[in-house]
């Protein structure tokens, strides 16, 4: 018996992944899964993304992709879900077809992995599909929410299939406290379960090497999109004469932003890069005066919960300004290891930017020697996977009897209080 057989077996249910690392796409998922793989053996699913293989191996994790519209139409999948359904609203002709094909693949998968435990990844869709999995396989789950699945999707056959997702999870984690407040987590047992998704603190710091700050050169990576707040900072940088903006990142608002930019004066001060790969980030973060993360509670109540840009950015040794928001505000404490603003003001973000451009080399040292701190902590991947390996230990233990064989229907169990 190899060692990779010897390993628990796992499924990973995600709806984004990149075609390949560093492309561009969040990829946290599979940060994680590649943190685990040397103590799980662990088969990546996942839905089929322009230009991705229907089969790759990265690190030892092994991905796999399903099929779930014909070709030339198939794009539900490619980024962000709830976004391309508001965009363009047709594509909910592809969700039935691409709620079934995730559940046959992933029952599919778990019969012919021999899967001890599936982890999905969002409560809707990858929870759900692990649900019905479970009804179907009696394979066990854990669960990890993100941020659209718990502040969007609210109509009431959404929060009653969350509920029952949650209900029948051996664990649930979420990014933030405030997350777990929203889906109702018992408080004695929310701060065992909330781990924002890491990011590899050394290995980007390493990556960035000595920093060449140009001042003025605010950054902003993400979506583009209505929740990033994106319209907001660029109102704020035309208050101010000697800021400029790199933006990297694409979406569905990128017209109109491109828009606000022309209609204030500043197009020739703030560029639009589009989508950005690991090593263009990365180049950006050496020089970067500053990222700023305005994000915002958008339209339906979706919000951000830990963006990964504001971790990558501590990492790196960047000051931030952000939003009083979700897992922002409780990882920053303002004028100690970054800004906090108020979300959705010009007049707040104008004046914190202004205040860094004013600051002293000391006072900006300062703060990012005390990011650099927070980040030795929870935002780590080192810690995200110690966590999570917790978490899939506990399941594991909870969901087999003494043979190992596992259990029919296993109910849903609670971390331990420590």
């Amino acid at each position: 018996m190899t060692e990779a057989e010897e390993c628990p077996k796992i499924l990973v249910l995600a709806s984004t992944v990149p075609s390949r690392p560093g492309d561009g796409t969040p990829e946290f998922v599979l940060s994680l899964c590649r943190a685990l793989a040397d103590s799980y053996d662990i088969t990546l699913l996942c839905p089929r993304a322009k230009d991705s293989p229907m089969e790759l191996v990265v690190d030892g994790v092994k991905i796999r992709r399903f099929r779930y519209f014909p070709r030339p139409l198939e794009g539900l999948a490619d980024g962000a879900i709830v976004q391309n359904l508001k965009v363009s609203p047709w594509r909910v002709i592809e969700v039935p077809t691409f709620f079934l094909a995730f559940v046959m693949s992933a029952v599919r998968l778990i019969r012919k992995t021999r899967a001890q435990l599936v982890h999905a990844h969002w409560i809707i869709p990858g929870g759900s599909v692990a649900l019905i999995a479970r009804l179907l396989t009696g394979t066990a789950y854990i669960v990890t929410a993100h941020g659209v699945d718990v502040f969007g999707l609210r109509s009431r056959p959404f929060r009653w299939l969350k509920k029952r997702v949650i209900q029948h999870a051996a664990v649930t984690s979420v990014a933030s406290r405030e997350m777990g407040n929203v889906l109702g987590i018992p408080r004695d047992e929310l701060a065992d379960l909330v781990v924002p998704m890491g990011v590899d603190a050394a290995g980007i710091r390493e990556r960035v090497g000595t920093r060449r700050p140009q001042k003025g050169r605010f950054l902003f990576v993400g979506r583009l999109a209505d929740k990033k707040g994106v319209d907001v900072l660029i109102a704020a940088v035309a208050r101010i004469p000697e800021a400029g903006l790199v933006i990297l990142g694409d979406g569905p608002d990128r017209p109109k932003l491109e828009a606000v930019a022309r209609s204030l004066g500043i197009a020739d001060r703030v560029e639009f890069r589009g989508r950005a790969d690991g090593r263009e980030v990365i180049d950006e973060l050496r020089v970067a005066f500053c990222t700023v993360v305005p994000s915002r509670v958008g339209a339906g109540g979706d919000a951000d919960s830990t963006p990964l840009t504001m971790s990558e950015s501590m990492a790196a040794g960047v000051p931030v300004i952000a939003s009083r928001l979700g897992g922002l505000a409780e990882t920053i404490s303002s004028g100690e290891n970054g800004i906090l603003v108020e979300p959705g003001s010009v007049d707040d973000l104008t004046d914190a930017m202004q205040g860094l451009l004013s600051a002293s080399a000391e006072d900006l040292e300062r703060l990012t020697d005390a990011a650099w701190e927070r980040m030795q902590g929870r935002l780590d991947i080192r810690y995200t996977r110690d966590r999570y390996d917790a978490f899939l230990q506990e399941a594991l233990r909870r969901t087999t009897d003494p043979q190992g064989r596992i259990r029919k229907g296993a109910s849903r169990t609670r971390r331990k209080r420590r």
